[in-house]
């Protein structure tokens, strides 16, 4: 294991080794780090014959081989958990065998004689991975009383994040080999910070102090791979790499045994070849990995490195049979030759994490008809979209993602109807005109669409309702750092059930999020630095809505009034409402005063009477102010309060109402007696001289 154990990397001041005292751990290598170890659990817990319990889960046991990746060791403590069979209770929760683990990362329940469990586990790679993010111990100084780990992660999330993690994490989220270009620390969408917070999360989840509260590793590491699709450093669907660097050419060539080929023909076609290759080779102006090293004249251009040749070979530039490019994460520079870009059998083209800069051919799309991945994100590209790419009609992946990419994105790119994994994030795009989420529209037409973000630009408006009508493949959706404003439609609950994961970060968007679907899973969607968000479930941590229900809810329903002439000739008016399903409030409130079976045992909660209050409040505030002339009711009692299906309050029966139109020149004393007495209900009618004018104070009584 040539990097030791993680210990040394999160703690390296601690040691005097020149070699490792100034050493540090990116957000992506601790990403990929804690998956690793997660994964080994999962393994452990799951797919052993019998579940092991590895009860000693620490930084200094997690060993790193030479590419970083992580490997779980020192089993002097685990234990064989084989499924228990006719045990009682009190056998599975005791151990004869003390579990003594290590302070701080120990789970609490093994201190009190509970027997070693995959919850242990779970709970002691939960303070592992809050330890990876803050670079704090468990144990340190500052932990005392009520303050542990877990509580100072929890007391930080999510405004103080910054003050507790590490400081370079967020400035070194790229390749771990290299410093970041000021492009790659350009985190305008929130993405990094995005990863922590998740991450930290996740660790609060798994360090619960009860066992039952925890999650379980295969969650773990579901939740782990969500969260790291978004880090940028491969293209969102990239694979990670045990090696570091690669670079290979695929050159599927029809195999022709033609015997009049003549040595001559083939010496020279091997000649054009190797100057082929280092014209390419010419166009890399850094290459830091050297791969490009063994390109010279030293041997056969064959066994150059990342070069496979076929029985024929062809020039580059002019490899008609061209199948697949890959140059990915080799952290080159310079210009890819345009001769590529006219290899009209090409299928793949992935150059993604580079260094590569020029203007994306316009006319790619015509050139590579047989296209059907084009992978060039976390790279230097920039002009505007190449729109003739709707003629590669077979095309799967398209990921233009972290380049200066602008223009508008063709209304019709969703004649890419095989389209699988569309990647416009961090570009330039949007902002020009209202039009510029246009396309989406046709993206209905992409039934396979799995994988969606524009994160990171500078689209504007509403969110399109018509997003709602995506694939209902569609299992990721990324619309964050935009300026995208409105409320999240209603149509989102078409296919938010397939969703796993959704980001609308740091946009303008305002109003209730709702209850359904992937909103119903606080880790599995992001909408942070949406300050005019309100509602949605607990664990979002948004404020409530305001309560403006009784605006609309108490207000009067339209009265229709119905003359009818009966045989008899004489007129008889009706006051007609809709329906109200739920009869009046005196049912509710005493339903043992009647014999109907369906209503006895009713009653309503708090909060129903709390809203019927406001919808009566608001009805009459409305008779009050709002009406041309003061309406007073003065009969207010609750067989006068009608409730609808949705048990939303109406007010009725205005038998004793009157209109108080405003006094003009009258006295006091005129404007206090009346010559219509008014009865109203005993009980309710307000107090004092029933010979009095009626005032709205009767219906406040």
């Amino acid at each position: 294991m040539e990097n030791g154990n993680l210990d040394s990397w999160l703690h390296p001041a601690e040691t005097t080794h020149l070699a490792t005292s100034s050493r540090s751990l990116n957000l992506s290598q601790k990403l990929n780090i804690a998956i690793d170890v997660a994964s080994a659990l999962q393994y452990l817990h799951n797919h052993c014959e019998a579940e092991i319990v590895h009860c000693d889960l620490k930084p200094s046991n997690i060993l790193l081989d030479n590419d970083l990746v992580a490997h779980v060791g020192d089993f002097g403590l685990a234990r064989l958990l084989p499924k228990p069979v006719y045990r009682s209770s009190e056998q599975e929760g005791s151990s004869t065998v003390a579990i003594k683990g290590t302070i701080g990362y120990a789970a609490p329940e093994y201190g009190m004689g509970l027997a070693a469990s995959t919850l242990g586990d779970v709970y002691s790679y939960g303070i592992l991975l809050l330890e990876m993010i803050t670079r704090r111990r468990p144990t340190d100084d500052m932990f005392m009383d009520e303050l542990d780990l877990h509580n100072y992660v929890n007391r930080a999330l999510p405004e103080q994040v910054c003050e507790i993690v590490e400081p370079l994490i967020l400035c070194k989220a790229g390749d771990g080999n290299r410093r970041m270009t000021p492009k790659r620390e350009n985190i305008n969408g929130g993405r990094e910070m995005e990863c922590v917070i998740s991450l930290l999360k996740l660790g609060l989840k798994c360090s619960q102090r009860l066992p039952n509260n925890r999650m379980h590793m295969n969650e773990v590491v579901s939740k782990l791979h969500l969260i790291k699709d978004p880090i940028p450093t491969k293209t969102m669907w990239g694979l990670r790499s045990s090696t570091l660097a690669n670079i290979f050419l695929l050159l599927s060539v029809a195999m022709n045994f033609s015997v009049s080929h003549v040595s001559a023909a083939k010496q020279f076609q091997n000649e054009t070849d190797r100057l082929a290759l280092l014209e390419f080779k010419n166009q890399i102006h850094d290459d830091p990995f050297g791969v490009l090293n063994s390109w010279n004249h030293s041997q056969h251009h064959c066994r150059w490195e990342g070069v496979a040749c076929s029985t024929r070979h062809q020039r580059m530039g002019l490899l008609k049979r061209l199948v697949q490019l890959f140059l990915a994460a080799n952290k080159l520079s310079g210009i890819i030759p345009a001769s590529i870009f006219n290899s009209s059998a090409i299928t793949v083209i992935s150059v993604a994490d580079n260094y590569f800069h020029s203007n994306l051919p316009i006319s790619m799309g015509l050139t590579l008809p047989n296209l059907k991945r084009l992978a060039v994100g976390i790279n230097e590209f920039y002009g505007n979209f190449p729109t003739s790419i709707t003629n590669a009609s077979g095309l799967e992946e398209l990921d233009l993602s972290q380049n200066k990419v602008a223009g508008q994105v063709p209304a019709n790119l969703g004649d890419l109807t095989n389209l699988q994994r569309l990647n416009l994030e961090r570009n330039l795009f949007g902002g020009n005109s209202t039009g510029d989420l246009d396309f989406i529209a046709s993206l209905t037409n992409c039934s396979d669409l799995s994988v969606f973000s524009l994160s990171t630009n500078n689209f504007r408006g509403n969110i399109p309702k018509v997003v709602a009508n995506l694939s209902n493949q569609l299992t990721t959706l990324y619309l964050g750092g935009n300026q995208l404003s409105g409320t999240i439609p209603q149509g989102f609950g078409n296919f938010l059930q397939l969703l796993s994961y959704l980001n609308l970060s740091y946009n303008n968007i305002r109003g209730e999020i709702p209850n359904t679907g992937v909103f119903r899973n606080e880790s599995q969607i992001s909408l942070t630095g949406n300050n005019k968000l309100c509602g949605g479930i607990p664990e979002l941590e948004f404020p409530p809505c305001p309560v403006i229900k009784g605006k609309t809810r108490g207000k009067l329903k339209v009265i229709i009034l119905l003359s009818i002439v009966l045989p008899a000739a004489l007129l008889f008016l009706a006051l007609i409402y809709e329906l109200m399903e739920n009869g009046n409030l005196d049912l509710w409130l005493h339903p043992s005063e009647t014999t109907d079976q369906a209503t006895s045992s009713r009653s309503l909660n708090v909060l129903q009477k709390l809203n019927i209050a406001i919808d009566v409040a608001s009805a009459l505030q409305y008779l009050h102010n709002h009406c041309k002339a003061e309406i007073v009711h003065c009969d207010l009692k609750p067989s006068n309060i009608l409730l609808d299906n949705d048990l939303v309050a109406h007010v009725g029966d205005f038998g004793l109402a009157r209109l108080l139109p405003k006094p003009i020149n009258t006295s006091s004393e005129q404007r206090t007696s009346s010559t219509i007495a008014i009865k109203g209900s005993i009980g309710y009618a307000a107090p004092g001289n029933y010979n009095l004018q009626p005032f709205y104070g009767q219906d406040v009584t």
